[in-house]
């Protein structure tokens, strides 16, 4: 194994039937690099291709989740393509027929939920956390919002994505979104190879259907494809806009945007 690569493929608890893809950029917050990106759609497209894999585990290493999409002022213009490689992987993991668990060990930020959400079911440990930092960024958490707005429901959803406040496992796990709260990060695994065991007991076929009849029942919606365009328009009418532009080159410069501490016109 490739210590080094944007994701590690490994066993889940060394049983061959349930793989687990890791994020392996610690240094960087796991944040979503075209590298990465790519690397994982990959290895998805790999697992789904294995007969003998039962079960794709999400998981990564370091403090954080995934920090969500890397910003980089130099990237602005080019804004095109990380769009269309992010809206990937999420339909990648989304539709992929095996049954997903995303473990989080820790907060996940904008792109990295929208990793999460796209799993079936999620673990985490009671001190990590969900934020949506873009609009300190000025951007919006576009093309994440048609797996959050479903998952959240549209209240919270407003709130938090407007606010960018912190959004703590408690209020996560009664709203359902994640499935199980453990206490630290070494009982994660115990916990996912529980829920590995429940689900290798059903059929594979019975359960690929079944995330086939929860999609179309349930986020079809949200799915649709006249909804899928708007959300590519406005990500891509936001990348382009100075506001964009100012936001994501105070985020490298670690200052606050213009807009912080702009006084009201009298």
């Amino acid at each position: 194994m490739n210590d080094s690569a944007p994701v590690l493929e490994n066993d889940l608890g060394g049983d061959p039937r349930f793989r687990v893809l890791a994020l392996n950029e610690p240094r960087t917050g796991n944040s979503l690099s075209a590298a990465l990106l790519q690397a994982l759609v990959a290895a998805v497209r790999r697992a789904q291709a294995d007969a003998s894999i039962r079960v794709l585990v999400l998981a990564a290493r370091g403090k954080y989740f995934c920090t969500g999409m890397r910003l980089d002022p130099s990237a602005l213009p080019s804004s095109g393509g990380s769009s269309s490689l992010s809206d990937n992987v999420f339909a990648v993991v989304r539709d992929c027929p095996l049954p997903t668990i995303a473990l989080l060990q820790g907060p996940a930020m904008g792109g990295g939920i929208g990793l999460a959400l796209a799993c079936d079911m999620r673990v985490a440990v009671s001190g990590a956390w969900w934020s949506f930092p873009e609009v300190h960024r000025g951007i919006a958490p576009a093309l994440i919002s048609q797996m959050v707005v479903p998952a959240l429901g549209s209240a919270r959803a407003r709130r938090y994505m407007m606010t960018g406040e912190r959004i703590p496992m408690a209020e996560l796990a009664a709203a359902g979104v994640v499935a199980t709260v453990v206490a630290s990060p070494g009982d994660l695994e115990a916990e996912a190879t529980r829920l590995c065991g429940a689900l290798v007991r059903g059929g594979p076929q019975a359960l690929s259907n079944v995330k086939a009849l929860v999609d179309r029942v349930g986020r079809a919606p949200h799915l649709d494809a006249a909804v899928s365009d708007y959300v590519q328009g406005v990500f891509a009418a936001m990348m382009q806009s100075e506001e964009a532009a100012e936001g994501i080159t105070a985020f490298a410069a670690r200052r606050d945007p213009s807009w912080v501490h702009q006084k009201a016109k009298l």
